[in-house]
């Protein structure tokens, strides 16, 4: 997906930054992401909780089981304890999203408010909030 987008550095005043040369006009987007990432690195230095573990997580490891004890390429799908369960929303959820290294997921919402939770598949404890 990221090689079909492409973003014109002169589009806005913010990108100049991310030039290596005068010439620079357009980036692909994996060429994009280098440069960000190479931004944010020499600005913000390394960050751990960017860094991928070594040990997968459990959702990816649920995954990884599922694939070794099933060979016939069949999808099964279990349904699971909701993620917020915990701490329901009272407005309509618009996004979600999991962190790629470890069990976190994120919910955001019409309420404004930004949801932490702890994904195990049983409790999925709150990991906290954030109201916007």
């Amino acid at each position: 997906d990221d090689e079909d987008i492409r973003v014109d550095l002169r589009s806005a005043s913010r990108l100049k930054k991310l030039r290596q040369a005068p010439t620079d006009r357009v980036l692909k987007g994996a060429a994009l992401e280098e440069r960000l990432r190479a931004r944010f690195k020499a600005t913000k230095g390394p960050q751990d909780w960017a860094t991928s573990s070594k040990k997968p997580n459990a959702l990816a490891q649920a995954a990884q089981d599922d694939e070794s004890d099933d060979d016939d390429g069949d999808l099964r799908v279990a349904r699971e304890t909701d993620a917020n369960v915990r701490a329901p929303s009272k407005s309509a959820i618009s996004g979600v999203a999991f962190h790629a290294s470890t069990d976190l997921l994120v919910t955001g919402g019409l309420d404004k408010t930004l949801r932490f939770f702890r994904i195990d598949g049983e409790v999925n404890g709150t990991a906290g909030a954030c109201h916007l």
